[in-house]
Formats: structure tokens, C-alpha cells, sequence
């Protein structure tokens, strides 16, 4: 089974010889491909939707693995016991919803498991529920695919804690190596925030209404945090 690329970049992060959870599924191709590739053992295939976790049953059972693939109904890690698996993958969901079924379903699985999440969105929330629950984040990746931005990040048990808010907003690991894909995604952020800033004093005559000055101020905010971000690029071309 050929995986896309956003796939690729999520499987690699999984250890080798590691039972995995998948948390919304979908079509079950990660744990698939890692199963047929030898690369783990066995693996839980969930969702909270039964049309998705159907999908997902019919190409385990395509490709005969139905005695190392569970496919099961859940929401979030709801239905995951404590010592079933090793590492558990939620990919391809907002970055609130995923701290939300981190938070509910920390009882649900022992604080020794490997982490691999690809939020969609606001990864400062994933980092930070991550920090909270005593997980150290030991690698991310950020890469584009088919035109979109996506990130994805490694976590292992481990206390620890960013002293600057930009790390949080765009990640440590990410800015220590001089990630050029991220350094294009600032930049573009950088513009697409200046036109907002455009936009909002030129429908104005200087008399913010409230919502408007709102708008302004997390606009400037953002784009504090984007230069301090492009602080770590400086001598890159």
C-alpha cells in the first residue's frame, strides 16, 4: 500500500516494533501499511464514526489482516484499555479538539505511550496539553503536501516546558532547526496579516469600533510573534 505523503511523514514517526492506536482512522491506511511493512506488530483502528471505521474494516479485511487489526467504534481514546498498545497516532483534526481527547482519554492509556499527533490547526494547543501532561516533544515535522501545510509531532514521557511563547506558536524543534518550509509559511503569514491590516484602518475613518480594535491588536500581536519566529532565519537566504 502506497501512503501519501502527509502519511508517510506521520508512519516514519511510529517505533518500530511498537503495537499502535490510530484515533480517527478513516480508512485505516497507517496501520495498514505499517503492518504490512513489518514495521509493527498489531494495531486498533478507531473512530467515532461508524462510515469511516467501516471503510477502514473492509481494507483490513482486503488485505487479509484482520487477526492483527482491530477496527472499533470510538470516541476519541474512549474505548482504549491502559495497556493494549504502545504508541498511539491522532492525525488530521483541529489542534482544540485534539487537546480535548488527549485531556479526556489521559486515564484511558498509562503516561508511558509514544505520541505522534498532525493537528490541522492551532498546534500552540497541542503543544502545551503535551507540556501538561509530561510529554517532552522529541521531533516534529513540518512540510507541505499537495499545496497545504501540515505538521506533525513526536512526544515521549518527560517533563518538560518552553520558556518563550513563539516556541509554543511555531515550535521549538521546528525554529532550532531552521525549518525552511515553516520560514515560508511565516512569511506568507506575514503578508496575508499585513492586507488584514490594510483591510481593517482602510474601512475606517481612525474610529475603531470595538470588534474592529480587536481584530487590530491580534493582528499586531501575531505578527510580533511571526518576527521573533524569523529571528532564527536571519543568516538564511
Amino acid at each position: 500500500m502506497e501512503l501519501s505523503y502527509r502519511m508517510t511523514q506521520i508512519a516514519e514517526c511510529v517505533s518500530a516494533g511498537n503495537r499502535l492506536a490510530d484515533v480517527g482512522t478513516d480508512h485505516g491506511f497507517i496501520p495498514i501499511a505499517l503492518v504490512l511493512q513489518g514495521e509493527i506488530p498489531s494495531a486498533i483502528a478507531m473512530d467515532v464514526v461508524e462510515g469511516p471505521l467501516e471503510r477502514a474494516r473492509e481494507h483490513v479485511a482486503q488485505y487479509h489482516l484482520e487477526e492483527k487489526i482491530t477496527c472499533r467504534l470510538s470516541d476519541g481514546l474512549s474505548e482504549l484499555q491502559p495497556e493494549e498498545v504502545d504508541s498511539i497516532v491522532i492525525a488530521g483534526m483541529g489542534g482544540d479538539l485534539m487537546r480535548r481527547i488527549l485531556k479526556r482519554g489521559a486515564r484511558n492509556f498509562s503516561g508511558n505511550k509514544e505520541l505522534i499527533l498532525q493537528p490541522q490547526s492551532e498546534y500552540y494547543k497541542v503543544r502545551r496539553i503535551l507540556h501538561e501532561m509530561e510529554y517532552r516533544i522529541v521531533e516534529e515535522r513540518f512540510f507541505l503536501d499537495e499545496g497545504k501545510y501540515y505538521n506533525v509531532m513526536k512526544a515521549l514521557p518527560g517533563k518538560e516546558c518552553y520558556d518563550r511563547e513563539v516556541d509554543y506558536r511555531y515550535g521549538k524543534l521546528l525554529l532550532q532547526k531552521r525549518n525552511l518550509v515553516l520560514k515560508q509559511f511565516l512569511q506568507n503569514r506575514l503578508r496575508t496579516l499585513a492586507e488584514i491590516e490594510q483591510q481593517i484602518c482602510s474601512h475606517t475613518d481612525g474610529n475603531l469600533s470595538d470588534k474592529a480594535r480587536n481584530r487590530l491588536e491580534a493582528v499586531k500581536e501575531e505578527q510580533g510573534w511571526i518576527m521573533d519566529a524569523l529571528v532564527a532565519y536571519e543568516d538564511v537566504p
